[in-house]
């Protein structure tokens, strides 16, 4: 084994096992806890939690919901990352650059942008109320449909992303190959559509985890799901013994996806077989430009346009952001100021993980790499209820636990339980595409072996280090339904000052909170454009 290998193999093998102990111990140790000899729980409990109508007529619904989501996903996501990537659309790049703005805009302002649309403040709500016949609100007439609905505004960007990403890596040759022996649509189908579509499962299982797992949305909407029931039974019941088997059959359907989508990718990640720097091979629309430019500018005026809109109307004047932020006002500076250093740590945490787990995949056989990425998926499985009271479980105990647990460590903690598996795949599929040849050119120069790492492999994908650190920074500072659980006193994050404003109906408050939030999400992103003239994109 060379220095080189050894150095990978040693950094990787630790980076492993921090992974391990922050993302996997938590959830593996609640489930073995309630196996304990002091734990009423047992089998018989499980199977008395687990065999109740109750429990399937809970879990039929969480699927229905999740499915739908992901369905109306690919409906609208598939399309509109084919036009904005591979046609002559009007505008592409301007449309290929505004579609991921409801994905740092937290689910549950989603609702409250549309649920005040939808009042009686506005014509279409009244309208929608006297079609249906309704006497009481009109989302919490329909609970299963308006949660998928509101999952899908919500979570569409990721299959758009992953499969802009699929189609803008595949080599041109395989569809240059096809063009004069196939009509296009044909080509569309069986080339082009069929190369993307590990990075269209991958974004679908995406959507289908973050549905599965959403608190927040369903709890303002009243659907009856899974999630809720962990929820239910840890904070109202207080039993987590019963919140634990609640949680089984929550990762179980989580593990479903996962596993396709592992079957299905194979090994590669998010492209085609050959991951190539040419430019897609741009197909012209001809009668279909107008219609096509119609749909994309609809699409994006319903699902970014309204719901920005609708916030920054209700908001208002400079004086709502002031008396949010004052003192004297909510005074939620320091909530922001909060949320804003946990997802920062939590991000460059991740990113170190993921750098060196990367590099141990991309430089070890297919087996190893294979198993490091299956392992690296396995905390999406993992709800966000379930993360919560897995870290409680392990760390809400005397010592230096406690010290953890009621810090502000654990929530960093608990953010890269949830979110340390993105930055393993934005950065690993950026070490993918680092020639070895680089690292071994430096070796034969004599040059150190933590040098070339860092040096060569390292600094040739800092581009998708640095989407990684703003994938997982975005998802820390909205995430909201672990932030319930494990949040010490005296520590609250902006989403959890939102939430509880929402129903005391400050609505300019709470719309200058959300827009505050979605300005401290942008801003990485635009210092990121500036500084590489690149889009967010995983390669």
């Amino acid at each position: 084994m060379s220095r080189r290998s050894k150095s990978v193999v040693i950094s990787g093998s630790v980076a492993m096992g921090a992974f391990f102990l922050i993302c996997l111990l938590p959830v593996a140790y609640m489930f073995f806890a309630t196996f304990e000899s002091d734990s009423e729980i047992g089998f018989d409990a499980y199977k008395k939690v687990l065999f109740q109508a109750r429990q399937w007529t809970l879990l039929w619904q969480t699927a229905v919901v999740a499915l739908s989501a992901v369905a109306l996903s690919l409906l609208f996501g598939v399309p509109f990352a084919y036009l904005t990537v591979k046609s002559d659309l009007p505008l592409r790049r301007f449309f290929g650059s505004i579609y991921f703005i409801p994905l740092i805009v937290p689910p549950y302002m989603i609702v409250f942008s549309w649920d005040r649309i939808l009042s009686e403040r506005f014509p279409l709500g009244p309208w929608l109320k006297e079609m249906f016949e309704l006497k009481g609100a009109l989302i919490g007439a329909f609970p299963l449909t308006a949660a998928s609905i509101f999952l899908f505004l919500s979570y569409f960007p990721l299959v758009i992303l992953l499969t802009r990403s699929a189609l803008s890596t595949q080599d041109p040759s395989f569809e240059e190959a096809g063009v004069f022996s196939v009509s296009e649509k044909r080509l569309r189908r069986g080339v082009t559509l069929r190369l993307a579509l590990p990075g269209i499962v991958t974004g679908a299982t995406f959507v289908f985890i973050f549905a599965l797992s959403n608190y927040g949305v369903p709890n303002m909407v009243q659907a009856n799901v899974y999630a809720l029931e962990v929820f239910y039974q840890f904070k109202t019941a207080y039993d987590q013994d019963a919140a634990t088997a609640s949680a089984v059959p929550l990762v179980l359907l989580a593990l479903i996806p996962i596993l396709f989508q592992r079957i299905l990718e194979g090994g590669r990640r998010y492209s085609s077989p050959r991951i190539t720097n040419r430019e897609p091979r741009i197909v012209p629309l001809g009668r279909w430009r107008i219609p096509a430019l119609l749909f994309v500018t609809v699409f994006l005026i319903v699902t970014v346009g309204i719901p920005i809109g609708m916030l920054l109307w209700l908001a208002g004047g400079i004086s709502s952001y002031r008396g949010a932020l004052d003192v004297e006002g909510l005074g939620a500076l320091p909530d922001l100021l909060s949320s804003l250093k946990y997802a920062a740590a939590a991000a460059t945490v991740a990113v170190i993980i993921g750098a060196f787990m990367g590099i141990l995949a991309a430089r070890s056989r297919k087996l190893v790499s294979g198993s490091i990425d299956f392992l690296s998926m396995l905390p999406f499985a993992f709800p966000a209820g379930v993360v919560g009271i897995g870290l409680i479980r392990l760390w809400n105990r005397p010592g230096i636990f406690d010290v953890v647990y009621t810090s502000s460590a654990i929530l960093i903690i608990g953010f890269l339980c949830r979110f340390a598996p993105f930055a393993f795949r934005a950065v690993g599929a950026g070490l993918k595409r680092v020639d070895p040849a680089f690292e071994e050119a430096a070796e034969v120069a004599g040059v150190g072996a933590f040098r070339r790492l860092f040096g060569v492999s390292f600094r040739m994908a800092l581009s998708g280090m640095s989407c990684a650190w703003i994938i997982v920074f975005i998802l820390g500072l909205g995430e909201l339904g672990m932030s319930r659980l494990v949040s010490p006193p005296g520590i609250q994050t902006m989403p959890l000052r939102i939430f509880s404003l929402i129903h005391w109906q400050y609505d300019n408050y709470v719309a200058a909170l959300c827009l505050l939030l979605v300005g401290a999400a942008l801003l990485p992103l635009v210092l990121f454009y500036l500084a590489t003239g690149k889009k967010l994109e995983i390669r």
